[in-house]
């Protein structure tokens, strides 16, 4: 019976699969484990196919995917007039299918092979958080970190929008109902259902309410109803349907938007905020003044007031249905309204403004800034894109370095610490699971975030595209850029609050190659054909040679003398490259750097290590009483075992002799 109920339900899938199929087309699907075979096993009904579709008028570097997804299913094909059209009907059907369902999404979040960033990007909304159309490089890192910032974005205020109108919804409905009792006995039976319906579109202008005012009216006057009140209450309710319109569908019928942007002047701006048009779908300003932080703390305040009416609103709603009588009182506290008055549950609802910029803008001139918004503890994000500039880049005389070394310097995230005022999370591409869940706390946390984010370039720092990846995660693993996020709301110290576990081998200095090398800066730069000048050929005149690695355990003084090489083989035979002063100098400041996250984050420390040894020396003490204790104790008792064996054996010896001699126990 069972095999017959199995061969049954084989048959309808079947069928079912191929009524799909046909419906389809040519749309490629994918039976993978975590999406479909593991979940049917559990739940039959409940998998779900994954279909990948790619949009070939936005792909600008399909190498990158390939190499990303090299051996998992994905191939580059010849660009053609035939496959691109192809490609277009694949990517509309695509377009036409159902989004993926929060329950499978959520499903998929909870599985590390996915992980959370995979998972989230299955949400369309998600997906398009960012359009193309950009005047972004190929395989530009930079909006790689931004476009999942703002998928995070979209991931992380969506369900609050939603929040917040169910709530709207569900005072709007307590509301009509305290309307209809207010008006039930001035009106006939036979209105009850017009004045329903009526304030169900209350404030939207929706249907013609004259009739129903007309009744309204007359009851007023007949002094059947309180006029007074049932003003208050109409307009509460109109109040609130205008913010759940606005909130729903608005002017553009897209409802607002999760977050606000500003752009600030510099190397994202240049290809992100090409007028008329820019790829992201949140409104969105440009700062041509260098003056981002005002801007988007002037634009913040601006629409604060907007959206603290709204709570105003709410909040009157829940008095006037709960506590009528403190209704009039309580408007009259409630209009001078400030965000520092809103509770933890409504601040959770305000949306933020993202400050996007570079590290030159916002890292170098635009630091004082920084500074005076996150002391103003107002959810604003600063999203700073940075390419990991250098004293190297200034000696090679880059402009966009020329100002300041520290613009580009993952100083930043430091100095932001040290404020105590703002979440802060330094990240990368290549690590999605750290990048995914410290952006969605430096989202989540109620007041400011400084998200530091690398975004290396192809173009600019000369490395080839299919490289974006591993040249960010090379970045990390060679310490040029940690991984750190802080929270400054966490209890205890100020290290207490820093977490640097996410980095490979957070408790040593540095990361090996498969062949025990140690992993610098300085290989890192090697990569990256920017810094070839730094990177030449040593001399064999050169005088006082030093590896790389012992010259940055050096002190200041020696390391004058001293000219620092690395070896590398190439063709077959081993080269000792000369590292120039400049690179030099900044492996020994990331070095130090890394040395102050560690000792910051209590991951090794000199007074650690002080208590360590001190800990050592008083066990070693306390072991060595304790031996010499035992041996003393053993000795004597051995001495006393001897004695008592050496009497034993003398009256045995005795005994026996006397036995022997012609005596019973010891008489003649």
């Amino acid at each position: 019976t069972k095999m017959k109920a199995d061969e049954d339900r084989e048959a309808s899938l079947r069928e079912a699969f191929e009524a799909v199929i046909a419906q389809i087309g040519d749309l490629p699907i994918a039976v993978t484990d975590v999406l479909f075979r593991e979940p049917e096993r559990s739940s039959p009904g409940s998998g779900a196919f994954l279909s990948l579709a790619v949009n070939p008028d936005a792909c600008k570097c399909p190498e990158l995917i390939a190499a990303r997804c090299q051996g998992r299913g994905m191939s580059l094909i010849e660009r053609t007039p035939e496959t691109i059209a192809q490609a277009r009907r694949v990517w509309a059907l695509w377009q036409s299918l159902p989004d993926t369902s929060g329950e499978i999404i959520e499903r998929a979040r909870k599985d590390g092979r996915i992980g959370a960033l995979g998972a989230m990007m299955l949400s369309r909304h998600c997906l398009h958080a960012m359009a193309p159309g950009d005047g972004a490089e190929a395989g530009s890192g930079a909006k790689l970190a931004l476009r999942q910032v703002l998928a995070l974005a979209e991931f992380h205020y969506q369900p609050r929008t939603q929040k917040l109108v169910g709530l709207i919804s569900t005072l709007r409905s307590r509301l009509s109902e305290r309307i209809q009792e207010q008006l039930a006995s001035a009106l006939p039976t036979s209105d009850l259902d017009a004045l329903s319906a009526g304030l169900e579109t209350l404030g939207r202008g929706d249907v013609e309410l004259s009739a129903l005012s007309s009744k309204i009216d007359s009851a007023i006057v007949d002094g059947t109803v309180d006029g007074e009140l049932l003003g208050r209450l109409v307009d509460v309710a109109r109040g609130l349907a205008d913010l759940e319109w606005k909130l729903t569908r608005g002017s553009m019928g897209l409802g607002r938007a999760r977050v606000g942007l500003v752009l600030a002047a510099g190397s994202v701006a240049g290809w992100a905020a090409a007028f008329p048009y820019n790829p992201f779908l949140s409104p969105t300003a440009v700062d041509a003044s260098n003056e981002a932080g005002g801007l988007t703390r002037g634009l913040f305040e601006g629409y604060l007031r907007e959206v603290i009416e709204g709570f105003r609103l709410m909040r009157l709603a829940k008095v006037e249905i709960e506590r009528p009588a403190e209704a009039p009182h309580a408007a009259a506290r409630m209009a001078g309204l400030t965000y520092a008055d809103l509770t933890a549950d409504e601040r959770e609802l305000v949306p933020p403004i993202l400050l996007i910029g570079d590290g030159h803008s916002l890292g170098g001139r635009g630091l004082s800034q920084l500074v005076w918004l996150f002391d103003a503890g107002l959810p604003i994000k600063a999203v700073v894109l940075n390419d990991i500039g250098s004293r190297a880049d200034n000696a090679l005389g880059l402009e966009a370095m020329a100002a300041s070394p520290l613009a580009q310097s993952n100083d930043l995230s430091i100095l932001a610490m040290l404020t105590r005022k703002a979440f802060v999370t330094q990240s990368s591409i290549a690590y999605p699971d750290h990048f995914a869940e410290s952006v969605e706390q430096a989202l989540a946390t109620p007041g400011p975030a400084l998200i530091h984010l690398h975004a290396p370039s192809p173009e600019q720092h000369g490395f080839a595209t299919t490289r974006l990846f591993a040249q960010a995660a090379l970045a990390v693993e060679s310490r040029a850029w940690p991984l750190v996020t802080f929270d400054p709301a966490s209890p205890g110290v100020f290290g207490s609050c820093m977490d640097i576990s996410a980095n490979p081998l957070p408790g040593e200095q540095w990361t090996f190659t498969e062949e025990g090398t140690p992993v610098t800066p300085v290989h890192w730069a090697l990569t990256e054909s920017r810094f070839a000048e730094q990177l030449r050929p040593m001399p064999r005149t050169t005088e006082s040679p030093v590896p790389l690695i012992q010259y940055l355990d050096l002190d200041a003084d020696t390391r004058a003398s001293r000219s620092p090489f690395i070896e590398i083989e190439r063709n077959g035979e081993k080269i000792k490259l000369a590292v120039g002063e400049a690179l030099a100098q900044d492996a020994v400041d990331r070095a130090r750097l890394w040395r102050t996250l560690q000792e910051l984050a209590g991951e090794v420390t000199p007074f650690t290590e002080k208590v360590r040894a001190e800990i050592e020396q008083g066990v070693e003490a306390a072991h060595q009483a304790e031996v010499a204790a035992v041996k003393s104790e053993y000795e004597a008792r051995l001495a006393q075992l001897r004695a008592e064996i050496a009497a034993e054996t003398t009256a045995n010896v005795t005994d026996r002799l006397m036995t022997l001699a012609g005596y019973q126990g010891g008489r003649v």
